[in-house]
């Protein structure tokens, strides 16, 4: 009786252990704005403070964002990009589609982390168009198709779950 009883109280300690340590990927979209932009055919500055035009997902209680420059050609990684109140996003990669004075259209993949507890940096796309007639637009959105790796304390749960129900049975069928 005592030995079930500690197998049921060593399962017990385990599901609480695990059941709070949970990490999902950052899931949403955001886009910002900005009223003026300036490129030097290599470094685009856009002047801040942005303005958030349309959020989704874990990103819909942004309020504020700030954007850093970034030098495009040749690519040099910023870490971050932009933040915003709970986020930040650096830039892995940078793909340029048109490059001059007066249009600039970008995009490229990064990875975006979050200060809330239980998101995941997650990694996702990019782009930002401009053109002398109207501020630059930044859109930011994850990917998040990928299938969740049970953690190993999971893992260790159901293990110890499974040999407890063998040890059971073992025990009732040599009875």
């Amino acid at each position: 009786m005592i030995k079930k009883l500690m197998l049921y109280v060593s399962l017990i300690i385990l599901s609480t252990a695990t059941s709070n340590i949970h990490a999902v990927p950052i899931n949403g979209t955001i886009q910002f704005s900005s009223d003026s932009w300036s490129t030097d055919l290599s470094t685009l500055t856009v002047n801040n403070p942005l303005t958030i035009v349309s959020k989704t997902g874990d990103m819909a209680g942004e309020t504020t964002a700030t954007m850093f420059y970034l030098d495009y050609a040749p690519f040099s990684a910023l870490d971050p990009l932009w933040t915003s109140n709970n986020f930040s996003f650096a830039i892995d990669s940078v793909n340029i589609h048109v490059n001059s004075l007066d249009i600039v259209v970008l995009s490229g993949t990064g990875t975006v982390s979050s200060a809330i507890i239980g998101l995941e940096d997650t990694l996702g796309t990019w782009s930002f168009s401009a053109t002398d007639f109207e501020g630059g637009t930044i859109d930011w959105s994850s990917s998040t198709a990928t299938a969740p790796v049970p953690e190993p304390a999971t893992m260790l749960l159901l293990g110890f779950g499974l040999i407890g129900i063998g040890c059971l049975a073992r025990k009732k069928f040599h009875t």
